[in-house]
C-alpha cells in the first residue's frame, strides 16, 4: 500500500483541506483527511460493500450510475458509483478524467468561487490491467429540497425572483471562468438554508475557448429554461433574469 499526502493548490490551503492518496488492490483512493470516521474508513476500504450495506438506501441504480445514502456515526454520506458499460467505454475513460474525479475537481473549483456544492469526501478509481474501470464519488449529504419541487409550489413571486436570481448569479460566476455544468436540470440544484447548491458535477467542464463555452452555455440555459416550460410565470421570470445578465434565452424546446 502506498500512501502520499498533499495540500491542495489554489485557494484551498486550509488545514482541513489536506488530502491523502493511497492504493489498495485495484483501487486508487483520494480523500480529505478531515473525514476519518469508522464509516468513512468502511467506505474507502470497499465502496461496493458499503453500497450493499443493509443500512445503505439505494436512491438510484441503472447501467450508468448507482447512488446510495448511508447514515451512521452522525454522518450522512452519499456514495455515487459510475459504472463501466463495456470495453469501449473503459478505453474512452482511460484517456480522460473519470466522472468521479471530475466531481472532485470541480467541487474544489466551485468552492474557490464561493459557489455552494455538496462537500466532497473522496473519489475512488478502479484500475485493471492499466485501464480505468468504475469510479466512486463520496460526498456529504446536503439537506435541501430540489429547486424544481420548491418553485412549483405556491411560492410568492418575490421569493421566486430571489431564488432564480441567486441561481443566475451562480451562472454568472461560472461564465467568468468559462465553466459549463452540462446537466442543468432543476433537480441538480438544491435549495438549502445557505441558498442554492449545485450537485452532479460529473459533466462539468471548463472551456479553453469562448466559442466552445458559448455553445455549452447555450445548452445549459436551454436545459434550465426547459424546467419551467409548463409554468409561464416561472419561465418568464427566468428568461427576464437571464436576459438581464446577457445570457441567450431564445432557444426553443
Amino acid at each position: 500500500m502506498e500512501i502520499r499526502s498533499q495540500i491542495p493548490t489554489g485557494d484551498l490551503t486550509l488545514l482541513s483541506d489536506r488530502t491523502s492518496q493511497f492504493s489498495s488492490g485495484r483501487l486508487h483512493i483520494h480523500h480529505y483527511l478531515r473525514d476519518h470516521s469508522p464509516l468513512i474508513r468502511h467506505i474507502l476500504k470497499n465502496p461496493d460493500l458499503a453500497l450493499s450495506d443493509p443500512e445503505c438506501q439505494i436512491i438510484k441504480s441503472d447501467n450508468t450510475t448507482t447512488v446510495g445514502l448511508i447514515f451512521r456515526d452522525s454522518y450522512k454520506i452519499v456514495i455515487k458509483r459510475y459504472n463501466t458499460k463495456n470495453t469501449w467505454h473503459r478505453l474512452r475513460r482511460t484517456i480522460r478524467r473519470s466522472r468521479a474525479e471530475n466531481c472532485w475537481h470541480f467541487t474544489r473549483t466551485l468552492r474557490s468561487l464561493d459557489i455552494s456544492v455538496a462537500p466532497a469526501v473522496a473519489w475512488i478509481q478502479e484500475i485493471q490491467v492499466g485501464l480505468k474501470g468504475r469510479s466512486w464519488f463520496v460526498s456529504e449529504f446536503v439537506d435541501g429540497i430540489s429547486c424544481l419541487d420548491h418553485l412549483k409550489r405556491d411560492v410568492p413571486h418575490a421569493k421566486i425572483e430571489k431564488t432564480l436570481g441567486e441561481i443566475v448569479g451562480i451562472l454568472c460566476k461560472l461564465r467568468d471562468k468559462h465553466i459549463s455544468h452540462g446537466d442543468l436540470k432543476a433537480t441538480n440544484i438544491l435549495l438549502s438554508d445557505q441558498g442554492p447548491v449545485l450537485i452532479d458535477l460529473d459533466a462539468m467542464r471548463q472551456h479553453k475557448t469562448e466559442t466552445t463555452y458559448r455553445q455549452a452555455a447555450r445548452k445549459d440555459i436551454n436545459r434550465f429554461l426547459r424546467n419551467w416550460q409548463d409554468n409561464p410565470v416561472l419561465l418568464a421570470t427566468a428568461r427576464q433574469l437571464l436576459s438581464a445578465q446577457g445570457f441567450p434565452t431564445d432557444s426553443r424546446f
